[in-house]
């Protein structure tokens, strides 16, 4: 497809937002990071990613990374305000060259919606080219290896907020075009982190209803156990 068609969500480009740390002082750490070192796990996303490890910027769950993979070899590449494009430069610039990781898990995709003076508001279905855009280069990279996909979770607290439907047609469309794919495990933990009611759990996010929480981090580490376990024969 001519480049020039692509949404903007497919198209690679570096930082496009402020966060509470520095964007590029961080990507320089992670290139000397993977040089140094190998990684069996690697969790690509957002700031709900790389708020989990608690290294830089905010520690929204240090503890919970630290229970799970404190022992093990893994590579948190979240990034505060990432979008999928940035995800897709970032693995165009170097973050997971000369890697072998067994599994990765991905949970990109909320961003697209955060709508700024840098970006727009993205459609479910620019959001979830994005997303299948970022499979798409994972699997080129690693083709034999387990790619885990979290659906987009949830945001706002009440039920009728305006970005259920917009998160929900996105996971659905993801869910179209990748569920069934070679060595491609499609994760929902949607059912988990909202109440019968459809209003969202409080207790497992922070106040802003989108960061989780550490329960929220316990129900994502525990979720995703198993396939790590497997992916590194424990």
């Amino acid at each position: 497809m001519n480049k020039e068609k692509l949404p903007s969500t497919c198209i690679p480009v570096a930082k496009i937002e402020n966060d509470i740390y520095d964007w590029e002082k961080r990507h320089a750490m992670i290139l000397k990071q993977v040089e140094n070192n190998q990684y069996d796990v690697v969790f690509i996303g957002d700031s709900i990613t790389h708020f989990w490890e608690g290294s830089s910027g905010a520690d929204y769950g240090s503890a919970v990374w630290k229970k799970y993979y404190g022992n093990r070899r893994v590579l948190n590449l979240g990034y505060g305000f990432d979008r999928t494009q940035n995800v897709l430069w970032r693995l165009d610039s170097g973050e997971l060259f000369n890697q072998s990781p067994k599994i990765i898990i991905t949970n990109i995709g909320t961003n697209q919606f955060s709508v700024t003076e840098k970006h727009p508001l993205d459609t479910p279905e620019d959001a979830a080219a994005g997303i299948i855009a970022v499979a798409g280069k994972l699997r080129k990279m690693f083709p034999e290896i387990c790619l885990v996909f979290m659906s987009v979770f949830p945001r706002g607290k009440e039920s009728d907020s305006p970005f259920r439907e917009l998160i929900s047609s996105t996971n659905a469309m993801v869910r179209e075009q990748l569920e069934g794919k070679k060595n491609i495990e499609l994760m929902d933990l949607t059912s988990e982190f909202l109440l019968p009611d459809g209003t969202i759990c409080e207790e497992c996010f922070q106040p802003d209803m989108t960061h989780l929480a550490v329960p929220g981090y316990e129900i994502w580490a525990a979720a995703v156990e198993p396939l790590i376990r497997r992916a590194l024969a424990e």
